[in-house]
């Protein structure tokens, strides 16, 4: 199970011989006319869902297509390591900020145009900003708008933007979302949109990199290069297939065959036996996300943090990584990853010690019985341990951790449920433990799963509520000062890690796979296909 906070690692793959799997060779020459056309294919593993950013997402491959299709205001850059995350000029060209940091002055390109001739202006910024908002249309991002007051159209590519209060995620909060064509979806009532995701396409008016030449449902999706795209020379690839295959193996034959070029996430065996395909690139970068196992801290035992703590020491979290990573993971320590400016360098994971967790729990009032079990009233330590069935990485790692907890005596039962069935039973808080990730935003916001308001608004699932934890959230959320706001989110980590409401498992890195005949290709937590637009053939 994996969520976002502003995605699932996909199941593991039978063994493939790859050395059997190159003996196809040579990728299929695109012809216009007499000229060879610029062309490259990527394999999804779904398809996406829609081309309106507000209706349509949930899904990478979504997001994918769409951030190739229309502009954002500016471009997050991915150089969140050491300081929060810088941003680029893209539909915006530049802007400042008055002395209070609560208004905003933009300036956007002039001679930007939607695919349709219409020159993007002001009005589309404005009107986006009203429907990303509006109730009917039900953004599920639409809360990131809240503390804009306002923007002000003050020229055809000048705007004004007013915030109720400074944060240090102004500019991110702006920028999310796509920039939309007024004068064409506005035909539109907004009532009708959630219920007309088909119209969109019917209706497609674009000012991205890629125009979207055709779409053969469950087949393929081809992307053309927008010959009106204000930078020069960009995309440089002319025709991007974005070919849909479900199976994993398949997509992995294709690869090697050289039948296509890029593959997204590609599973940690699947990386490793292709490192050493030939014509193939595995490119590996640490992603923001954790895994947990979440723990009901409103259901005994899990809700004495001695216990939970003796639970993390009880797993050999090392072991999990080694046997379900291929070292492309590290034991998590706190709900910030390592490699995000603000992670605390000084807290150390919870060591795999069966001896001090079985101390711990006797501390908690778990004596051993005579089979060597923590029991307490005469009733063993037990519980259901809930997993997600179609992730197989969580589904081996749940079944090792029951192996683990049984060396201390503790009887653990997997149950395997569908997504929702298992959404399910976290939203009703019908469950006692449960394996999930988390791919988190640059905002470092925390209170998705740690406020105690996100008992009932968010993802607190576990139920988890400290009074000094929701201070420092909302200390962090309005902190402008970056090491202030360092300082505030390391006491933050400090309490979850004394706390575990979560076991926090591991970080994974991500891999994504491309033939040698690509270059500039530069995945990151952002987007496997970031900067798309500055792809190119070797033979360019």
């Amino acid at each position: 199970m994996t969520f976002q906070t502003r995605t699932a690692l996909g199941p593991l793959l039978a063994t493939v011989g790859i050395a059997s799997l190159l003996a196809g060779c040579g990728t299929p020459t695109a012809l216009d006319g007499a000229h060879e056309v610029r062309s490259a294919t990527i394999l999804l593993a779904s398809e996406p869902t829609g081309v309106n950013p507000l209706i349509s997402g949930g899904n990478r491959a979504t997001q994918d297509l769409i951030d190739r299709l229309f502009l954002h205001l500016f471009e997050e850059q991915p150089d969140f390591a050491e300081h929060p995350p810088t941003f680029a000029p893209r539909l915006a060209r530049e802007w400042t900020w008055s002395s209070d940091h609560l208004t905003l002055n933009l300036t956007l390109r002039q001679g930007v145009l939607w695919s349709d001739g219409v020159e993007v202006t002001a009005e589309d910024v404005r009107w986006t900003w009203q429907v990303q908002r509006d109730k009917r249309v039900a953004w599920r991002y639409a809360e990131l708008k809240e503390h804009i007051v306002d923007i002000r159209v003050l020229g055809s590519h000048r705007l004004e933007v007013e915030f109720d209060q400074r944060s240090p995620n102004q500019l991110a909060d702006l920028n999310e979302g796509n920039i939309l064509p007024r004068h064409a979806w506005g035909r539109l009532p907004l009532a009708e949109w959630p219920s007309n995701a088909d119209w969109f396409r019917r209706h497609l008016v674009t000012n991205g990199p890629f125009k979207l030449e055709s779409w053969e449902s469950q087949q393929e999706l081809v992307l053309t290069a927008n010959p009106d795209y204000y930078e020069p020379g960009l995309p440089i690839l002319r025709r991007v297939a974005l070919r849909i295959v479900p199976l994993r193996r398949n997509r992995i034959e294709e690869l090697a065959a050289r039948r296509a070029d890029f593959i997204p996430q590609v599973t940690p065996d699947e990386a490793q036996r292709l490192e050493g395909a030939s014509g193939v690139i595995v490119q590996h970068f640490w992603h923001r996300q954790y895994d947990y196992l979440a723990w009901n801290t409103h259901r005994v035992p899990f809700t004495s943090s001695v216990v939970r703590r003796a639970l993390t020491q009880a797993i050999d979290r090392q072991g999990l990584v080694d046997a379900l990573w291929y070292g492309r993971a590290r034991v998590g320590t706190t709900a910030i990853p390592a490699n995000v400016w603000a992670h605390h360098p000084r807290l150390e994971p919870w060591r795999y010690d069966p001896a001090a967790a079985r101390a711990d729990l006797a501390s908690a009032g778990w004596a051993l019985d005579s089979d060597g079990r923590p029991t307490t009233g005469g009733k063993p330590l037990s519980f259901e341990l809930l997993v997600n069935a179609g992730n197989p990485i969580h589904l081996d790692a749940a079944v090792l951790i029951r192996d683990h907890l049984a060396r201390i005596g503790i009887l653990v039962t997997v149950r395997q449920l569908d997504f929702h069935a298992l959404v399910d039973r976290l939203d009703s808080g019908d469950f006692e433990a449960a394996v999930g990730s988390w791919g988190i935003d640059t905002s470092l916001d925390l209170g998705y799963a740690f406020h105690s308001t996100s008992l009932t608004e968010g993802y607190n699932s576990g139920g988890y509520a400290e009074p000094r934890v929701d201070q420092l959230i909302e200390a962090a959320r309005g902190e402008t000062n970056i090491e202030l706001r360092r300082q505030t989110l390391y006491e933050l980590q400090e309490l979850l890690h004394r706390d575990q409401p979560y076991t926090f498992l591991w970080e994974p890195q991500r891999s994504d796979a491309h033939s040698t005949r690509l270059e500039n290709v530069r995945p990151n937590p952002l987007s496997s296909l970031f900067r798309l637009r500055q792809w190119r053939l070797a033979a360019d």
